[in-house]
């Protein structure tokens, strides 16, 4: 009887242990990419290129992943990191919004960044997941063999924001991107806290457990940017979601402010207002001759000239 307990335990002990590096290994564990688990999800066609489509997880949560787009046939790539808006709260990251399709047409390597939102999560966890997906894309690209030669941020509206922060003003180096960024592309980003609607009441009002002057901070730092990434920015003139002067002029708030704070900080900066609110920039990406469209062909055909 003794010696059949014994065994039980025995037993019982190696299928607890046997679990238990199974269950760590499946949800614990990251490869030398820095990814937590790689998804296929198919090959599709987008004008003259052929791509795989893959789901990078670079944690296990339902929203940390990215959408890695690849264009077959090539080892020397340009990648674009796409992340959405949503004002934190809200979006997701599908690998084909009008952001993706602009540089998908193009050849390039897509990476549609997927992050945790503020309604459960800290400021801090929201941004830092933005910048383990930008360096999960990279570095799994590069440890696959690609040559990754131009690398761009563009982000819609929160995306923008988190990418200015991460980029020019990171909280902690955990955070900072800036050494995986050749560019940046903000579209209808909001900067500066002086630039809201009632931005005296906002001031001293806490979002996703900071105060919303460290999620826009530009018109009051001081600091360095860390490298000269240079920035497009573009924005509607009649934002009223963001822009306290929405409407009163061919001008953005935001814009302004963050193009003196680039510009101060030697930074090149180019500022493009076009008419509409905080939707139109998105809207226009993907329509050929319209101001958005041709602003961003032109400062990407700037930096293939440059590099």
């Amino acid at each position: 009887m003794i010696r059949k307990t014994i065994l039980l335990i025995i037993v019982a002990v190696i299928v607890v242990t046997l679990l238990t590096v199974f269950l760590f290994s499946k949800h614990k564990s990251f490869t030398k990419k820095g990814v937590f688990k790689v998804e296929q999800i198919k090959t599709f066609q987008y004008t003259n290129y052929t791509y795989r489509q893959l789901r990078l997880w670079y944690e296990n949560c339902s929203r940390c992943y990215v959408v890695l787009e690849i264009p077959q046939g090539f080892r020397k790539l340009n990648l674009a990191y796409v992340v959405h808006g949503g004002g934190f709260v809200a979006g997701r990251a599908t690998g084909f919004s009008n952001m993706a399709k602009f540089f998908l047409e193009k050849g390039y390597a897509v990476a549609s960044v997927e992050y945790r939102l503020c309604t459960n999560w800290d400021w801090l966890t929201v941004i830092g997941d933005i910048a383990r997906g930008v360096k999960a894309s990279y570095q799994y690209l590069v440890e696959n063999g690609y040559e990754v030669q131009k690398r761009i941020y563009i982000g819609s509206s929160a995306g923008a924001v988190a990418g200015a922060v991460l980029i020019y003003d990171p909280p902690t180096s955990l955070h900072d991107i800036s050494g995986l960024v050749d560019s940046f592309i903000g579209l209808s980003g909001g900067y500066c806290i002086s630039a809201l609607p009632e931005w005296r009441h906002a001031e001293e009002k806490l979002f996703c457990n900071t105060t919303v002057a460290n999620i826009m901070p530009f018109d009051r730092l001081e600091m360095l940017p860390s490298r000269n990434v240079p920035a497009l920015l573009v924005n509607g003139n009649n934002d009223k979601l963001l822009d306290r002067n929405a409407g009163k002029g061919d001008f953005n708030t935001h814009a302004s402010c963050m193009e003196k704070y680039l510009k101060n900080n030697g930074v090149t900066v180019k500022v493009v207002i076009i008419e509409g609110g905080n939707i139109q920039p998105m809207k226009e990406i993907i329509v050929k001759d319209s101001d958005v469209y041709v602003a961003v062909q032109n400062f990407v055909n700037m930096l293939d000239k440059e590099g």
